[in-house]
């Protein structure tokens, strides 16, 4: 289930679509452009551009080409350390302001991601899990093909001179298009997505605002999925050591609501914002979606912020777990099914500022964020032996509990440190297991950035670490050792490690000229992927039913050094 960012309204649309995105985030800057390459021979290239057609109307738009020339296989396991990628998209958004404050806002987007891994040689057309001598032994890989295309409408309309009543509407619309293959295994998904709402918003003072609104949302999905991966016990049909599962689907889900929000300020010190939602979903009938936002400042040192809130969403499990076609394992239970994710969310953050520092930004701040799933989609790696369990929580426990603390300072002039630390408590109920530790999964994170800029900013240092905690590695990881014989988690969690990035930037007056590396200390994560090892070669065949690429839980590839440029046109040049 996808959530909102953090202190989002809940009123307003909420859409990924490249269209919208693009427009949420012009800057206003006639052209811009950004091109950058990686030691791996990433290639990275974006431009933008927004321009005034005239007093009433702005346009923007938007392009972004990624990709790698050639690929590397590091650690000698056979496989592409990372995928080959060529990634474009495309956004193009309108603005209309008239003199009475009237705003319209559209644009369209489209982007197309093609990626090619696994092992040098794969080719989807002609690959054989089984050929007339026996076993095959082709290349195993792995193509994804994603395309989408999208639109978006916003009109805002106001009904009184002082902008305190406002009549919006907003329209969207996406259709994407996944193609995918894994040895001899397939899957696609095509989606159609639309999606509006209208909006009533009242300031009736200062102090009290209301917004009554409606919304309709209908999603048509059309999926078909073709598994054929080895197993233990042969085929009925074919007598091969195989299971063959091949099936379509096409279904519709709907949603139709309705919600009020109320909106109370006294002053700088206190506000809170209270929200209803009524809504309609296909199958599973209405549901109320409260929530609470609550936030008290008795001095401008101080704020204190409190909130609650129920969300509802439908789960795509193999959409959102892309993964378990990275290995050879059956699927089985509900895999197909798109259940309704129902969780209560509960978050609390405390804000000081300290009297110290260049600046007056200096604060310390704690938060505490819990997730308690009332139902939730398990994709469940442990509860058969080379099998992938898929099952509704059902009234099972399943909660994630988040603790933060972040500090900021800027101790001299022009340098500005920053260190926060989360520590994350995750358990779910598992068939057979009972309450456990949700796996893959890190503990904790820390991170320090230190940012030093020169006068003008004509010189900017920034050096960027952190330490990343351990995770609970899935029970048939337990047992895998390197190629010295050792056990590579031998308490059944992963290795605390630690992560470095630096970059230096030289500006003139529209060039930014940068140098980084990435993942200075190096670490890369042994052993990636799990299965038998072949005893010919010392190498994991992805020709069994334990076969596992997908337990990444740490970089791949060491350090990466990348150089790049920006050019900025400002208004008036």
């Amino acid at each position: 289930m996808s959530l909102p960012a953090p202190g989002s309204s809940a009123m307003e649309p909420d859409s990924m679509s490249v269209s919208r995105e693009y427009v949420r985030a012009v800057k206003g800057k006639p052209l811009s452009v950004n091109a950058s390459v990686m030691s791996d021979t990433g290639l990275d290239f974006d431009a933008e551009s927004f321009l005034p057609v005239n007093s009433r109307w702005n346009t923007g738009i938007s392009g972004h080409a990624s990709g790698n020339i050639r690929t590397f296989d590091c650690n000698h396991d056979s496989f592409m350390d990372e995928p080959e990628m060529l990634r474009f998209s495309l956004a193009n958004a309108w603005k209309y302001r008239s003199d009475n404050g009237i705003h319209v806002d559209f644009g369209a987007g489209a982007s197309r991601d093609v990626s090619h891994g696994g092992q040098k040689g794969y080719d989807r057309s002609r690959y054989q899990e089984w050929s007339v001598n026996g076993a095959s032994d082709d290349p195993w890989g792995a193509d994804i093909i994603n395309s989408s295309i999208d639109g978006f409408a916003d009109v805002r309309i106001p009904l009184s001179d002082d902008n305190s009543k406002i009549f919006s509407v907003s329209a969207d619309y996406a259709y994407t298009d996944t193609g995918s293959w894994f040895g001899a295994s397939s899957w696609s998904d095509s989606r159609h997505s639309v999606s509006g709402d209208v909006i009533y918003r009242h300031m009736i003072s200062p102090a009290h605002t209301f917004a009554v609104g409606a919304r309709g949302d209908f999603d048509r999905y059309d999926s078909h999925i073709d598994r054929l991966v080895r197993s233990a016990s042969p085929d009925p049909g074919t007598g091969l050591m195989q299971e063959h599962y091949d099936n379509r689907t096409v279904c519709s889900i709907a949603v139709l609501g309705v919600s009020g929000e109320y909106v109370f300020r006294a002053g700088d010190r206190f506000s809170s914002v209270a929200r209803l939602g009524c809504d309609w979903y296909s199958g599973s009938g209405v549901k109320l979606s409260p929530s609470l936002a609550l936030r008290y400042s008795p001095a401008r040192q101080f704020v204190l912020a409190l909130g609650v809130e129920r969300k509802l969403g439908h789960a795509s499990p193999l959409a959102d777990n892309m993964g378990v076609f990275m290995t050879g394992k059956v699927f089985r239970g509900n895999f197909e099914d798109r259940i309704l994710e129902d969780a209560w969310l509960f978050n609390g953050s405390l804000k000081y500022y300290l009297p110290f520092g260049a600046s007056r930004d200096t604060y310390i701040s704690i938060g505490y964020s819990r997730t308690s799933y009332a139902q939730q989609q398990i994709v469940d790696y442990e509860h058969i032996r080379n099998a992938i369990s898929f099952y509704a929580l059902d009234g099972k426990d399943s909660y994630s509990d988040s603790y933060r603390i972040d500090f900021n300072v800027e101790p001299v002039k022009r340098l500005k440190v920053s260190a926060s630390f989360r520590y994350t408590g995750a358990k779910m109920e598992l068939e057979g297991r009972g309450l456990v530790e949700k796996p893959m999964t890190k503990r904790y994170i820390g991170v320090l950035d230190m940012r030093y800029s020169t006068a003008a900013d004509r010189w900017t240092f920034g050096v960027m670490a952190s330490v990343n905690g351990p995770c609970r590695v899935y029970d048939f990881m337990k047992g895998l050792r390197d190629a010295g014989g050792h056990l590579l988690y031998a308490d059944g969690h992963t290795p605390v490690y630690p992560l470095v990035n630096l970059q230096i930037t030289r500006r003139f007056k529209s060039v930014e000229i940068y140098l980084g590396g990435e993942n200075l200390t190096n670490f890369r994560q042994k052993d990636i992927l799990v299965g038998a090892r072949d005893s010919a070669t010392g190498l994991v065949s992805p020709h069994q039913p334990s076969f596992d690429a997908s337990a990444v839980w740490g970089p791949v590839t060491g350090i990466k050094i990348y150089a790049g440029i920006r050019y900025t046109l400002s208004r008036g040049r």
